[in-house]
């Protein structure tokens, strides 16, 4: 059984039992075996969101790192922990729990990059290849450099990506543009 299924079934039994809520007593009761995992449960499944069943250890690893702090700083309720660990996409995730950001994958970031890339109607073959190789780079870039979550939100919801470029900090853009050139040599 997947980690998210575990959590998502944990979320439901804790709900079905009453125990999500105390089992109606007071809200400074003891939390409920079910949410031992607290956050940590909570990381699991929106890592799961982000990255799908079968990441990998290490990428998986850095996500649950930034969603656990991401769910800690929310400092979430009970009921919105279950919400959270029980929900199946994004949308779901911000219903349950609004003050929670969810990581967004690079994948989908230069997917968007890729889609909005101004090509000359007649590209020759070497250089489709070098700006193809530059995508991969800022992939690299965005997952190793830890892009942070508004900058790839921004990215894929935008109209015009020049407003994103904008926000990018200044240590980001060097090193994207280092990375750049020592990879295009």
């Amino acid at each position: 059984m997947s980690s998210r299924l575990a959590a998502a079934c944990i979320a439901v039994a804790a709900c079905q039992s009453g125990t999500a809520t105390g089992g109606g007593s007071s809200a400074t009761a003891e939390p409920s075996p079910a949410f031992a995992v607290g956050c940590d449960g909570v990381a699991d499944a929106l890592a799961t969101i982000v990255l799908g069943d079968y990441a990998v250890d290490a990428k998986r690893g850095h996500v649950i790192a930034r969603e656990l702090a991401a769910c800690t700083a929310a400092n979430l309720t009970r009921d919105q922990m279950s919400c959270a660990m029980a929900a199946q996409t994004r949308d779901a995730v911000a219903a349950c729990a609004p003050s929670l950001a969810l990581d967004v994958d690079c994948g989908l970031v230069i997917d968007r990059v890729r889609a909005a890339a101004k090509r000359p109607p007649t590209m020759d073959a070497e250089l489709a290849a070098q700006l193809e190789r530059g995508f991969q780079i800022m992939r690299v870039a965005c997952d190793e450099d830890d892009w942070p979550i508004s900058i790839k939100q921004c990215i894929v919801d935008a109209r015009s990506l020049e407003a994103c470029a904008a926000k990018m900090p200044k240590d980001l853009q060097k090193k994207l543009a280092d990375r750049v050139v020592e990879e295009l040599r």
